[in-house]
């Protein structure tokens, strides 16, 4: 999600773990007339981007009235060469069915591929990702991905996956409203920061910006996992069968994962 923080100068990495530094600017697209125009909100290491923007802009500058547009026709070609000379049998086989071992519950944010991040290919994980990585009992979505997994695709492992400098948790911690359903979406999150607020300074406004955002980023994953690992069909599984359910964080900046209890 593309809500840009009010307040810091820097965006740095989760230091619970270790993560610092200055992360990239983050890219935003507007639709324009006669195709879509790349524009960086920060001026930060812009210098460092000046070509890999001439060359996006320059492959999404096409005629509205065509679709697809070819750009997208030939990275597709381009996947599947690669992934044939890789493994000629790979795509065939998995016409034939899915196995993957991971389930994978994550942020819809762009930044973080998880089958990109964890090296890994198509039919590898089953996902489920949306704003915030958000959980609930009461989410059909998440819980209905939940159960096809582990009952029907028998997945050995569940990772909680949330990232730094998500928008949907810093729009949290800086108490900005939305309209319409995102708002409703991210309630379980303000409740969150209400209930850990309570329990720990982290949260506190006296606390550095930036290690606010870190500490709700970790408090969701780990009000996720829990959810996760409480539920009936998670639980009923680990009796017959080893599931792994594990927490991790993201660092963007860096392209690390972290794994963390």
């Amino acid at each position: 999600m593309s809500y840009h923080p009010k307040h810091p100068k820097t965006r740095s990495g989760c230091q619970v773990f270790g993560f610092s530094g200055e992360q990239a600017p983050i890219p935003k697209f507007h639709a324009g007339e006669v195709g879509v125009r790349l524009q960086f909100l920060s001026p930060r290491k812009t210098n460092l981007r000046l070509q890999a923007i001439s060359d996006i802009r320059g492959k999404y500058e096409f005629d509205q009235t065509t679709s697809p547009p070819q750009w997208e026709i030939d990275k597709n070609l381009s996947f599947i060469n690669k992934i044939n000379a890789a493994d000629p049998n790979l795509l065939p086989s998995l016409a034939g069915g899915q196995s993957p071992p991971i389930l994978w519950i994550g942020c819809s944010d762009s930044r973080v591929p998880e089958t990109t991040l964890l090296d890994l290919r198509p039919g590898d994980v089953f996902v489920h990702r949306n704003i915030a990585n958000i959980v609930t009992t009461g989410d059909t979505s998440v819980q209905s991905v939940i159960t096809y997994a582990v009952e029907h695709l028998h997945v050995k492992c569940i990772v909680v996956c949330g990232h730094t400098g998500c928008g949907g948790v810093s729009a949290v911690i800086d108490d900005h409203k939305f309209e319409g359903p995102l708002e409703l979406w991210l309630e379980p999150l303000r409740k969150l920061k209400h209930e850990y607020a309570g329990q720990y300074g982290s949260l506190d406004g006296s606390v550095e910006y930036s290690k606010r955002v870190e500490s709700l980023v970790r408090f969701n994953i780990q009000a996720a996992t829990a959810i996760v690992n409480s539920s009936s069909v998670v639980q009923e599984a680990k009796k017959v069968r080893q599931l792994d359910i594990l927490a991790a964080i993201y660092d963007v900046g860096k392209g690390k994962l972290q794994f963390f209890m």
